[in-house]
């Protein structure tokens, strides 16, 4: 027999030879990858597991693996071989020995290595310093100061081309501070790494200057502790120390480098000092500011922020700083614009308007050194102003006005044109100190003469830019906001021609808008501007071209949402601009619509003219008290939108769906029946090209043209060059096809043909909508078509569309759908295809949804057939089940939900997958605290059959332990012990959906292995309900179903310990109201069920007046009366303990003082009828207890609802089956006073003078059915009386 020595921790492996080693290591030099691999595989295997033979035969090879690690250019390989050398020092003394023997080649290594390398060189060069070796340590020093922190000589040409050194000995201190290898740094520092760190600043390689920045980062974090190990240093030194390079780096060429110090010092208190003490910082940040592109509403950049919050700290200096900018000659005019151009909206707006930019401007637009310098600086102020109404006041500070007023006479129209804009802007401007309005600061000098003369000049210049910036100009000095005086000058100006000027610019693309502005302004002047305008408008309208009502056309964004393409303009001026435009149309629609209408007739020969057609048209149509079946009945209407449609751009598609949209509206039922010039082929191919819309990219299309061939050539499909566009496109071509469909009924199978391919192919979600207002018959040869096409659609689309709707899901099974997804797999099953798995989980996904939308048809079964059908996909369903390895437990689990879908109602699928491997691997996700129990629960609830003692043993692991905890222990008040593994949520939410099952064996098995005592655990334990209280309360319900005998005798066991807790539960304020039922429900199974203890228990611990209490005061907190008399009915058949319980105790209660007082609530008389109705033997017993005279008091009593109740009680005494109490209680005279009675009741109602309708009613419903009771009591018929009548 072997030894136990031949048993050591390295009989399992595999022990290798000497020449096995050496061959090992001639294959770290192999090309192979996998051979390389393996080498450095075994290398490292063989330093933990032989050391000795790695001692007698690795450590000879440190120099030459050193060597192949320094000279290879693989970063991973060279990754691989630096942590199997730093794996040397570990084997043993002789390891460590090896590289301090070979130091130098070791540290040389810092000059290749990648920053994941020296985390080991780092790391191996900190222990072996943390032993204290001081012939080690100085040996080490030189090294680092001879050969890694040598500065170099950056003008030398061969240190140009050793930049991966350079970068490597900044990442190894980087290294060292960041992980706190504080000995390496140290020695670091001793050996010259701070000095190294600031000349890297002046390296002409962009990556060492950023690792240079990067780790003078970590040195200024690191300071406190830097500081002890720099001579001759204070704090506050070495810091300076460690920042000043850095800000000189604000002025490196490349942005990356520059923005990295930016970053640093914005929002760092400690660094800002430093950065106002550097003279040229707030300069160099500027200039980098200077050569960013800021984009108008975007988010500032770093620069931006951090010149920003300096100015928070001093923003003096960097007014100043930008005053020295603007003055600088070596600074290029194309970097100053380029600042005035970032002011649009920026955070620096005030430090630059204050600090001269406005100056500038001045300078650039008068001097006029360029043509086009003065244009672009002035256009850059323009912007500014029109982003920010505080930007104004510096141009007042700067005392600009003169100089503008000036600029509206320049010979360049551009110049001219913008001065007028940024005037405009000025009135609109308020100051930025105190946020007050500087209009009437600047229009005296506006409203002078001289000005006025200037304004009105150039609103007739013939340049329409020029033209249309004055009219705004004028608007603006219009507004009623201007000081009443100035504003009476103006309205002196607006003349007849002036206004007939303003007229002819509406028609004019370029100065519309600003001519709706003005003429909007005017017409506000009821002094005299407004009639003068109006009798113009009356003048000119009736022969205005379309043009000008085209100008009136309301902004598509504010109207339906429009995604904008080329405006930019704030939802406030377009809100404005309609406001302008809708006074307009109000003062011309008299002659508008018969104009529009004539313009319609005249001959349109471009596009352009046709689009200017249609927005005169939607413009007059859409006032609001129009009758827009004048639109629907012109008969040219038609003709212009079809043309529109054919001319398949943006623009027209556009305009044609608003106008489109807004004649079909709801109060139009067949809003387009005569439009039939639209009903054509040609329209319809139209719109196919256009729901074809596609990115005018290079990349090809997902599908070949054959999958779309029938809809139309490929070539032709619409090409648009943005998202943006592309879903304006798609939305509207939707809307305009949507609205004509009833009109288009004949190519609506070509419509749903494109709209699927447009969908599946392209993603175009909007596209669904339209597909559901296809007919059903179109859609489903659609699909087909896309089946039986070469090319296979997309499976993702295919499930997003099923997925959108029941109605979808239908169609795509009527059109062959499950032949489909059947071919689909059996394709993918043959193939060794690494996107297998994902397309059989995408049909699987299908197959989920369409048994889902076909839940109550007859198709489900055949679909579930199919799939249960398919081994492929039923294999794969379980076997990512089962591997979780692979698939991993989300997946896995997931999956098992889906199968549960899949199967759930079908026993053939059941029966397919129900085996005890499938099984295994559910009950380990079901025992899996982790997993969710709504994903697994369902699947055991169908195959749970298959070892229903297997899911027994994990119920009970997963409850007992539970229970403990729940359950109160000697010696303390609550919870204690070992945590469960199952926390109640996670145990309950399973027994939940297992209770839920319909095979009653399942709510059994829970039963018995203690889901029952668990769940009523949580109900009591206390607290607010919560989500696991609920569960709890489903399962106790579910469980307290169950009736077969075998499972009651289960309960009553499990009753029969918590019988003697129960009373003080049912008292305790802390238990919730569904408590209380429950209870009711445990005592009736008690009673009922154990017939040799269980009612005497019941009895003894005082159950039966409390009964009595609950019926009579407040039965429905308990379940209601029915569920409280079967227990008392139950009782009292049990025997003669029960017998004798309940009839005392309702002697008691019915001859109490007290036991009127019980009828303002439910009452015992109310109880007594359940009682009577339960049969002759109960009713028996009350009599015996005393109802008849109960119903005798009650009659006395002067209360008329007492007086119903007792009535109503003595009629069902009387009707009770069996008894024949009717002459007993005629002989009582109970008769006379049921008519006593009567007369009570019908003189309270002859005496009720109040006006509650509530009260006469309840008085009128008791006299009826006091008068049946009196019926009942002379023997009459009243088969209408109501023995259970609540009163």
């Amino acid at each position: 027999m072997p030894s136990d020595e031949d048993f050591d921790d390295t009989s399992s492996k595999c022990l290798v030879s000497t020449e096995e080693v050496s061959e090992m290591i001639e294959n770290l030099a192999s090309d192979s990858q996998e051979v390389f691999d393996k080498a450095v595989e075994d290398l490292k295997s063989i330093v933990v597991d032989q050391q000795d033979l790695a001692t007698k035969q690795l450590l000879d090879d440190v120099p030459r693996l050193i060597r192949i690690a320094s000279q290879t250019t693989d970063e991973d390989r060279r990754f691989s071989l630096i942590s199997l050398i730093c794996l040397i020092p570990s084997m043993s003394g002789q390891g460590d020995a090896a590289i301090r023997a070979h130091l130098a080649d070791f540290v040389s290594l810092f000059q290749t290595s990648a920053s994941a390398d020296l985390y080991y060189l780092v790391s191996n060069l900190e222990e072996m310093l943390e032993q204290e070796d001081e012939a080690f340590e100085g040996q080490l020093l030189e090294l680092l100061e001879a050969g890694i922190y040598n500065i170099p000589d950056y003008d030398d040409e061969a240190a140009q081309h050793n930049h991966r050194s350079y970068v490597s000995a900044i990442e190894a201190f980087e290294n060292a501070l960041v992980l706190s290898k504080t000995k390496f740094r140290n020695l670091a520092v001793k050996a010259g790494a701070l000095n190294y760190l600031v000349m890297s600043t002046f390296s002409p390689d962009k990556a060492t200057r950023l690792a240079a920045v990067s780790c003078l980062i970590q040195a200024f974090e690191n300071v406190d502790e830097l500081v002890e190990h720099v001579p001759d240093q204070d704090k506050l030194h070495l810091q300076g120390w460690v920042v000043i390079p850095m800000l000189g780096l604000l002025n490196d060429d490349d942005p990356e480098v520059a923005n990295a110090v930016v970053k640093f010092v914005y929002g760092n208190e400690e660094a800002v000092p430093f950065f106002f003490a550097h003279e040229s910082s707030i300069a160099l940040s500027i200039s980098l500011y200077a050569r960013e592109q800021r984009v108008p509403h975007s988010n500032a950049s770093y620069c931006e922020s951090l010149i920003s919050w300096c100015s928070s700290k001093d923003s003096e200096a960097i007014i100043d700083g930008f005053r020295k900018f603007w003055s600088q000659d070596d600074v290029g005019f194309r970097s100053k614009l380029q600042v005035l151009q970032n002011l649009a909206g920026s955070l620096v707006q005030e430090e630059a308007g204050k600090g001269g930019a406005i100056e500038f401007v001045q300078e650039v637009v008068q001097k006029a050194e360029t043509k086009d310098g003065p244009i672009q600086a002035l256009d850059a102020l323009d912007r500014a102003m029109a982003l920010n109404v505080q930007f104004g006041h510096y141009l007042l500070l700067a005392n600009a006005l003169p100089w503008l007023l000036s600029t509206m006479q320049a010979e360049d129209p551009k110049l001219k044109s913008l001065a007028s804009s940024t005037l405009r802007h000025l009135l609109r401007s308020y100051r930025s100190d105190e946020y007050s309005p500087l209009r009437n600061d600047i229009a005296p000098s506006l409203t002078s003469e001289d000005s006025l003369t200037r304004i009105v000049s150039n609103a007739k210049d013939e340049d329409l830019e020029v033209s249309a910036s004055a009219f705004r100009l004028l608007a603006e000095l219009l507004s009623n906001d201007t000081e009443d005086k100035h504003l009476q000058i103006v309205r002196g100006v607006v003349d007849e021609p002036l206004a007939h000027l303003a007229v002819d610019r509406l028609s004019e693309a370029v100065s519309s808008k600003a001519a709706v502005e003005f003429v909007s302004q005017a017409l506000q002047d009821e002094t005299g501007s407004s009639s003068l305008v109006q009798k113009v408008l009356a003048a000119r309208v009736p022969a205005s071209p379309a043009p000008l009502f085209a100008a009136l056309y309301p902004p598509p964004e504010l109207n339906d949402g429009d995604i904008r393409l080329h405006f930019d303009a704030s939802h406030q001026e377009l809100e404005a601009l309609h406001r302008s435009q809708v006074r307009i149309l109000q003062a011309t629609k008299a002659g508008a619509l018969p104009r529009v209408m004539e313009l319609l007739r005249e001959p349109i020969t471009t596009a352009e003219a046709r689009r200017a057609a249609v927005r005169a048209a939607y413009t007059v149509l859409s006032i609001g008290d129009i009758d827009r079946d004048i639109g629907r009945t012109n008969k040219y209407l038609p003709e212009i939108v079809a043309q529109l449609i054919a001319d398949e751009t943006t623009e027209s598609l556009v305009d044609a769906s608003r106008l489109v949209n807004l004649l079909a509206e709801p109060s139009a039922p067949k809003p387009f029946h005569t439009w039939t010039a639209l009903a054509t082929q040609q329209t319809v191919d139209h719109l196919s090209n256009l729901l074809a819309v596609k990115l005018d990219k290079e990349q090809p299309d997902e599908l070949d043209s054959s999958s779309d061939a029938a809809l139309t050539s490929r070539s032709q499909r619409k090409k648009v060059a943005t998202e943006k566009e592309l879903e304006l496109v798609t939305s509207k071509t939707v809307l305009l096809t949507k609205h004509l469909l009833p009109i288009l009924t004949p190519f609506t199978g070509q419509l749903a043909q494109v709209s699927f391919a447009g969908y599946l192919v392209d993603g175009k979600r909007d596209l669904l909508e339209l597909i559901g207002s296809f007919p059903t018959s179109d859609n489903v040869e659609a699909i087909r078509s896309l089946f039986s096409s070469p090319t296979r659609p997309p499976l993702e689309q295919i499930r997003q569309m099923i997925n959108s709707s029941e109605v979808m899901a239908r169609a795509f099974y009527a059109g062959d759908i499950v032949p489909f997804l059947v071919s689909l797999v059996t394709e993918i099953s043959s193939q060794d295809d690494s996107g297998g798995e994902q397309a059989l989980g995408t049909v699987l996904d299908i197959f989920k949804l369409l048994v889902y939308y076909h839940r109550d048809q007859p198709s489900l079964k055949h679909i579930q057939t199919q799939f249960f059908q398919c081994s492929p996909l039923v294999n794969f369903s379980v076997e990512t089940i089962a591997n979780t390895e692979d698939y991993g437990t989300f997946t896995a689990y997931a999956m098992a939900l889906d199968l549960f879908k899949l199967a759930d109602g079908y026993p053939g699928g059941v029966a397919l997958i129900a085996t005890p491997e499938l099984l295994s691997s559910v009950l380990k996700g079901f025992d899996d605290p982790d997993c969710e129990a709504e994903c697994i629960t369902p699947l055991l609830s169908l195959i749970a059959h298959v070892d229903l003692e297997t899911v027994g043993a994990v119920l009970k692991r997963q409850i007992d332990p539970l229970i403990v905890y729940l359950t109160p222990q000697q010696g303390r008040k609550k919870k204690g012990g070992n945590l469960p593994r199952f926390d109640k949520h996670q145990l309950l939410s399973r027994l939940k959906i297992l209770v839920a099952s319909p095979e009653p064996v399942l709510k059994r098995l829970v039963l018995e292995y203690g889901g029952l005592d668990v769940s009523w655990s949580v109900l009591v334990e206390g607290g607010k309900p919560d989500e696991a209280w609920n569960f709890a309360l489903e399962v106790v319900t579910a469980i307290l179903a169950l009736s077969t005998d075998d499972a009651i005798s289960v309960i009553v066991n499990s009753l029969r310990p918590k019988l003697p807790t129960l009373l003080s539960i049912w008292n305790a304020k802390t238990t919730a109201k569904p408590v209380l039922p429950i209870i009711i429900q445990f005592l009736g199974i008690i009673v009922e069920h154990d017939k040799l203890d269980g009612p005497q228990n019941v009895v003894e611990q005082g159950w039966v007046k409390e009964f009595l209490k609950v019926l009579s005061e407040r039965p429905g907190t308990a379940g209601g009366l029915k569920i409280l008399v079967t227990v008392v009915v139950a009782l009292a058949r049990s025997g003669e303990v029960g017998r004798h319980a309940v009839l005392d105790a309702f002697k008691e209660a019915l001859r109490s003082s007290d036991a009127l007082k019980s009828e303002r609530k439910s009452g015992h008389a109310l109880a007594i009828k359940h009682i009577l109705k339960e049969g002759k033997d109960v009713a028996g017993f009350m009599v015996e207890a005393g109802a008849i005279d109960y119903a005798v008091r009650l009659l006395n009593s002067p209360d008329p609802r007492l007086l119903t109740i007792g009535a109503s009680l003595s009629a069902t005494l009387a009707l009770t089956d069996g008894l024949e109490l009717r002459l007993t209680l005629e002989q009582l005279g109970v008769g006379a006073l049921i008519d006593t009675a009567q007369k009570t009741l019908q003189g309270a109602l002859a005496s009720e003078d109040s006006e509650d309708e509530k009260k006469i009613g309840e008085l009128q419903r008791w006299d009826a059915h006091v008068a049946q009771c009196g019926m009942v009591l002379r023997g009459e018929s009243a088969s209408s009386f109501d023995r259970l009548a609540r009163i």
